[in-house]
């Protein structure tokens, strides 16, 4: 039986949290660009870069599926999985991809609220 209070409860409750994702993830995505492009550039060690990576990356992929923001946390799963395997120079067209999965996420959000 559905509960038309509770269902709209829920959306607000989801539409908050994308709201307060998409502000936290571009300050996330734009740290990770940055840890990868030290890397190629020689300024900071592979463990470090990737330490740093995978941990950004990581939250952003914990909620992302649940608040229906799933073209991050395919992305996500993608470079978490790269970095996992020790494969970071592979990662540089997932890392490169993540601003326009960020838009993506924005659209969803945007129209109707949860994704739906």
């Amino acid at each position: 039986m559905q509960n038309p209070e509770f269902n709209q409860k829920m959306k607000r409750i989801i539409e908050q949290s994308q709201r307060m994702y998409l502000a936290d993830a571009a300050p996330r995505i734009a740290a990770v660009q940055a840890a990868y492009a030290e890397w190629l550039a020689g300024r900071v060690e592979r463990a470090a870069a990737a330490e740093s990576i995978y941990s950004h990356v990581h939250a952003m992929k914990g909620v992302a599926l649940t608040i229906h923001f799933e073209p991050m946390h395919v992305i996500c799963e993608a470079l978490i999985e790269l970095l996992q395997e020790r494969k970071l120079e592979e990662a540089s067209s997932l890392v490169g991809e993540l601003p326009a999965r960020l838009v993506e996420c924005k659209g969803i959000a945007e129209g109707n609220g949860n994704g739906e």
